[in-house]
C-alpha cells in the first residue's frame, strides 16, 4: 500500500491514506468493509476466492462468476471497489486493465470475509509426539549464507554463475534441503549449477538488500547488512515471514490463503490440522475438488508445514488419536522485544565457544570471521584454530581484536592456555605483509626536488630512487588534488590501469554508529521467477464515467431503466438487446409473478420475442429459453453506479 501511495498525485491518496490508516486497526477497517453493498461484498468474495493475490483482467472475472453475477454488476462493483482503496489496477503496455489486491491488505480482508478461527486443543502436550521439530531458523540460515560470502567470497564465472567451489560453500552453510523446498517449485536461473536451498536464501538476500550483483561477484551491503545485524531475531523472522508469503503468491489460491491465514495465529498452542483443511473447504477456493482431491490435501499440507518446519517457524507432533497437530514456534505479528542485555558466550579450555540462542548477531558475526563454526541447533558450537586465526588476520583483524571480543563477551572470560596459544598464533602470522601500491613518478630530477621540497605538506609519500615515491592505493585521489593545489597537477591517467580499493572483504562492524539505511522488504530484485507483475506496470487511477462502463446510457430512453412497462415486441426485443450489450439484467412481469434474468441471446419467433438467459433465484444455473408471449413487462435493470 505504500508503494501505491508513493505512484499516486497528492490529489489521489485520499482513499488509500484511510484505508492504510484503517488497516492499523480493526474497529475502523471493519467499519469501512460493514458499508460495502451486497454487490461489492460478492465481487470481493470472488476475486479473493479465485484470485487471491494474482492480477487479473476483467473478462477472466466475468468467466469465473458461471453467470452467478452479471457482467454490469462486476463493472460496477470493480469501480466501486477502487474508490474505496480495495482493488487498484495497472495499464498493461497495449492498454488492457490488470486489476489486484495489495499483499499488505490481503490478510487484512481475508480475516474480516473469511476468518480462519482456531480454537487451542485442549490436550496435555504430553501427550503429542513431536514428529517433525522445528529447524535452527530462516534467519539463521540467511546469516550464515552471508558470512560465507564475507569469507569465501562469490565470485562469477563468464556465464554469470557462481563458482562451483563457492556454491559449495554456501550450501554447507545452510541447513534447509531441495527437499525440504520441493513444493514451492522454484523457477531461478542456471538451477543446474546452483541448488534451490542456496537459490532460495540468495533471493531473500537480495531482496532485503543485502546483498547486491554486480558483473563479477555478489557482493555485500555494508549498511543494510549493519542495520540487519542490530535487528534482534523476532524481527527478522517478521521481515523473512513478509518475504516468504511473496514466494507463495505464485502457487494455488488456495495456498496462498492458508499461508497468509496461519500467520493471524497469535498463539503457540497445539492446533489440529484438520481445522485447515475443513477451513480451506468451507471457503471454496478455487473449486478444490478441481486441482487436488480432498482426500490428498491433508498430503499436500504435509509437505509445506515440514518446509515451515525446516525454516524453524512450526513444529508438528502426532496425538494419541493418531492425527496431526501443530504450533507456531514465533508470532508473526508480535512486537519484537529485544532482550535489555545482550548474551554472552563461554569459551572452553579446549578452544570450543559455546554460543547460546541470545547472544547477538553481531557477536556472532566476528565469531564466523575468527573461529570455526561447527554447528548449530539451539545452541551454536564454534571452535577456534590455527587456520581460523590465520582468515581473522587476512581480513583485517589483529590479536587485540580478537582477543577483545574473546574477553568481554565471553561469560566465563578467557582460559589462559587459549590466550597463550593465540599469541603464539599471532608471532607465526600476519607479522610481515605484501602491500599493493602506487607509485609517483617524476619525468625529471627537477620535478623530483620539487616534490621533495613539498614533503611537509605531502606525509603520504614516500620515496624511492631519485625519481620515484610510493603512494598508498587509497591516498592517490587526495594527493593528486593536493598536487593540484600545490600548482603540480598529474596526468589524468595511471600509466598502468589499477582499480579498486583496499578492503577487507569482510565488514567489521565493532563501534559503528547505527546507519539509517531503510527497511527494503520486497522492494529489490530477487533470484526467484515470480508470477506476480503488476510491478512492471503504470498504476492507472483513471476510472471509468458512467457512460463507458454502458456505452450509449445517454441516449437510452431512461423509462427503459426506471420502471416496468409494455412496450411493442420490436421495442422489448432492443431492450434486451442493449441488456446483453451491457451484460446486464431485465426484469420480467406478468399479473401472476416476476422475474430477473441475464439475456445470452434473443430472436424473433413470430410475432414474439424469443431469449435465452439465466433466471435468478430459481435454484438453477441451466442456461433456460423464455418466450415473450408469456410476459407483459419489461424493463432494464442497472446496478447502483454510486
Amino acid at each position: 500500500m505504500q508503494d501505491i501511495l508513493a505512484k499516486m498525485d497528492t490529489a489521489e491518496q485520499s482513499r488509500t491514506r484511510e484505508m492504510l490508516q484503517a488497516m492499523q486497526n480493526s474497529a475502523a477497517f471493519a467499519s469501512i468493509m460493514d458499508k460495502l453493498s451486497i454487490m461489492e461484498r460478492k465481487t470481493l468474495i470472488l476475486i479473493l476466492r479465485h484470485f487471491g493475490l494474482q492480477s487479473f483482467e476483467y473478462h477472466t472475472l466475468l468467466k469465473v462468476t458461471n453467470y452467478s453475477m452479471s457482467g454490469a454488476n462486476l463493472r460496477v462493483a470493480l469501480n466501486l471497489l477502487r474508490n474505496k482503496g480495495v482493488i487498484y489496477a495497472v495499464r498493461k503496455t497495449w492498454g488492457d486493465r490488470l486489476f489486484f489486491i495489495p499483499t499488505d491488505l490481503f490478510p487484512r480482508l481475508q480475516q474480516y470475509l473469511m476468518p480462519l478461527q482456531m480454537l487451542p486443543v485442549v490436550t496435555d502436550s504430553l501427550s503429542i509426539t513431536v514428529r517433525h521439530e522445528a529447524g535452527r531458523g530462516l534467519e539463521l540460515d540467511l546469516f550464515y549464507l552471508l558470512a560465507s560470502i564475507a569469507k569465501y567470497g562469490s565470485p562469477l564465472t563468464s556465464k554469470g554463475t557462481i563458482h562451483k567451489k563457492n556454491v559449495q560453500k554456501m550450501l554447507s552453510s545452510v541447513a534447509i534441503t531441495v527437499k525440504d523446498l520441493a513444493p514451492l517449485k522454484l523457477q531461478y536461473p542456471n538451477p543446474d549449477v546452483l541448488p534451490s536451498s542456496v537459490a532460495f536464501v540468495l533471493d531473500l538476500a537480495l531482496k532485503l538488500d543485502l546483498i547486491r550483483k554486480t558483473p563479477d561477484a555478489y557482493v555485500l551491503q555494508d549498511d543494510a547488512l549493519f542495520s540487519w545485524l542490530a535487528q534482534g531475531r523476532s524481527s527478522m523472522q517478521i521481515r523473512l515471514w513478509a518475504l516468504w508469503l511473496s514466494n507463495v503468491n505464485g502457487t494455488e489460491i488456495w495456498l496462498q490463503h492458508l499461508m497468509h491465514a496461519l500467520g493471524m495465529i497469535q498463539d503457540e498452542s497445539w492446533h489440529d490440522i484438520r481445522d485447515l483443511s475443513d477451513w480451506v473447504i468451507k471457503h471454496e477456493f478455487v473449486s478444490i475438488s478441481n486441482q487436488i482431491a480432498t482426500d490428498s490435501l491433508h498430503e499436500v499440507m504435509m509437505a509445506w508445514f515440514t518446509m515451515l518446519c525446516a525454516f524453524g517457524w512450526m513444529e508438528m507432533g502426532a496425538g494419541p488419536d493418531g492425527h496431526t497437530y501443530f504450533r507456531w514456534k514465533i508470532q508473526m505479528e508480535a512486537v519484537a522485544i529485544e532482550m535489555e542485555e545482550e548474551g554472552l558466550f563461554y569459551v572452553q579450555p579446549d578452544f570450543e565457544i559455546i554460543v547460546p540462542p541470545d547472544v547477538s548477531f553481531f557477536v556472532r558475526w566476528e565469531l564466523e570471521c575468527c573461529a570455526e563454526h561447527v554447528r548449530t541447533d539451539q545452541i551454536a558450537i564454534y571452535r577456534l584454530t590455527k587456520e581460523s586465526y590465520m582468515r581473522a588476520v587476512d581480513h583485517g583483524r589483529h590479536l587485540d581484536d580478537v582477543l577483545e571480543l574473546l574477553v568481554q563477551k565471553s561469560r566465563t572470560g578467557l582460559p589462559d592456555p587459549v590466550k597463550i596459544t593465540m599469541q603464539q598464533w599471532n608471532m607465526q602470522y600476519g607479522r610481515v605483509y605484501f602491500s599493493e601500491v602506487i607509485l609517483l613518478r617524476c619525468v625529471d630530477d627537477q620535478m623530483s626536488q620539487q616534490i621533495r621540497a613539498y614533503m611537509t605538506l605531502l606525509p603520504e609519500l614516500q620515496p624511492i630512487g631519485e625519481r620515484d615515491y610510493i603512494v598508498p592505493k587509497d591516498k592517490v585521489e587526495e594527493l593528486r588534488s593536493k598536487l593540484d593545489k600545490a600548482g603540480v597537477t598529474p596526468r589524468k591517467h595511471l600509466e598502468q590501469l589499477v582499480c579498486g580499493t583496499q578492503g577487507t572483504g569482510y565488514p567489521q562492524f565493532t563501534g559503528r554508529v547505527p546507519s539509517s539505511h531503510a527497511e527494503n522488504v520486497n522492494h529489490a530484485q530477487g533470484l526467484v521467477y515470480t508470477q506476480q507483475n503488476v510491478q512492471y506496470y503504470d498504476l492507472d487511477m483513471t476510472f471509468p464515467s458512467d457512460e463507458e462502463l454502458f456505452p450509449g446510457l445517454l441516449q437510452t430512453p431512461k423509462m427503459w431503466i426506471q420502471e416496468r412497462r409494455t412496450y411493442h415486441t420490436s421495442t422489448s426485443k432492443e431492450i434486451i438487446e442493449r441488456a446483453i450489450e451491457w451484460q446486464t439484467n431485465i426484469m420480467l412481469s406478468n399479473k401472476d409473478r416476476e422475474i430477473m434474468v441475464m439475456p445470452i441471446q434473443v430472436r424473433m419467433q413470430g410475432d414474439h420475442w424469443l431469449l435465452k438467459g439465466y433466471v435468478e433465484g430459481d435454484g438453477s444455473s441451466e442456461l433456460q429459453e423464455i418466450s415473450g408471449e408469456h410476459w407483459s413487462q419489461i424493463q432494464l435493470r442497472l446496478p447502483a453506479l454510486t
